[in-house]
């Protein structure tokens, strides 16, 4: 199985019996790994495209490939370099680490590479201050348990007096201190939210300037890079393929959301073809990992044909992942 899945993505050709037994050296002629091809053929592992072809994997053979027989690729001093540097220049920018992901993974991977921001779910809502300042405008800061500041200003719809703003804040901290700012969206901006928060003009304008304090409007989706390597790939060079394509651009952003509830923290996981539950990802295969950057996180990973390197893929993905612990995950 190992070998047909190799030359397939090698060659993108259909795998005969002869280049079979050429490429294992183990001396079988190709009478028998015909055998060994046509049990496989019955198992659902490979199958036959057209009359007198060879055979290529299915979605069934490439998950034993992935489970069973792959082994993670070394990488070269000179890649590992090449991942070292990229999370350096991102660092100084943080703004910047998802796009920088993204044409990493699609550089190193020969795949489209996409990367979500950072989302800051997961810090802890520590105390909320306000202050007044000119006209009607209230100015908010929150401080969080990772030792950032978030600010907001929002204008009120008449004076608040700073007594008036003292007492809302101080309730504001009773109700939300110690919870994480992705239990804190859900309760400012769930259905129920008129029946947790006091009916006063400081709580809705606390909800206001929250939406910028816990990014609800701001959310500028994920980074993508590479698409031109996924339309260069032998699989989407018909024009109802390239439709395909087009929609996994467009929608890009729903990328991550479909992903992130299925990642786990040991590293990478793959979904090949049918196993996407997103429909536009049905055609490919998607190879992703979460990363942090101090105790936020995000979500990084390449799409590209189910013919995929995955063991190259699945390298990239985790080494870059240990390099962003080690240099940006270090405050976690």
């Amino acid at each position: 199985m190992g070998s047909v899945v190799r030359t397939y993505v090698h060659t993108a050709q259909p795998v005969g019996s002869k280049r079979v037994a050429a490429d294992t050296g183990l001396g079988c002629s190709s009478a028998t790994i015909r055998g060994l091809m046509s049990r496989m053929e019955e198992r659902g592992l490979i199958r036959q495209p057209h009359t007198s072809a060879g055979r290529v994997p299915t979605d069934r053979g490439y998950r034993v490939y992935v489970d069973d027989i792959m082994r993670p690729t070394p990488l070269s001093r000179e890649v590992q370099e090449t991942v070292f540097h990229g999370v350096e220049r991102a660092a100084p920018a943080p703004e910047r680490l998802p796009i920088s992901l993204a044409e990493l993974l699609s550089a190193l991977s020969g795949q489209m590479g996409f990367a979500s921001p950072p989302r800051v779910d997961e810090a802890v809502f520590r105390r909320l201050y306000a202050s007044r300042e000119e006209g009607e405008k209230v100015a908010f800061f929150l401080t969080l348990d990772s030792g950032l500041v978030r600010s907001a200003l929002a204008e009120a719809a008449e004076p608040a007096a700073q007594e008036e703003i003292a007492a809302g804040v101080a309730d504001m901290n009773r109700r939300f201190s110690g919870l994480t700012l992705g239990r804190v969206r859900r309760m400012l901006f769930g259905a129920e939210w008129e029946a947790l928060l006091p009916p006063t003009p400081f709580a809705r304008l606390f909800r206001r300037a929250a939406e910028e304090l816990l990014e609800v409007a701001r959310d500028p989706g994920p980074s993508v890079a590479g698409f031109d390597a996924l339309l260069a790939q032998p699989e989407f060079r018909s024009a109802g393929d390239l439709d395909h394509a087009a929609c996994l651009l467009k929608e890009g952003g729903s990328i991550p959301s479909v992903l992130e509830g299925r990642l786990t923290d040991s590293g990478a996981t793959v979904w090949i073809g049918e196993e996407n539950e997103a429909e536009e990802l049905r055609l490919f295969s998607v190879v992703a990992s979460r990363y942090r950057m101090g105790r936020f996180s995000g979500v990084m990973g390449v799409v590209g044909p189910t013919r995929m390197p995955y063991d190259k893929a699945v390298a990239v993905i985790g080494f870059l992942r240990h390099v962003l612990d080690r240099r940006m995950g270090m405050e976690s």
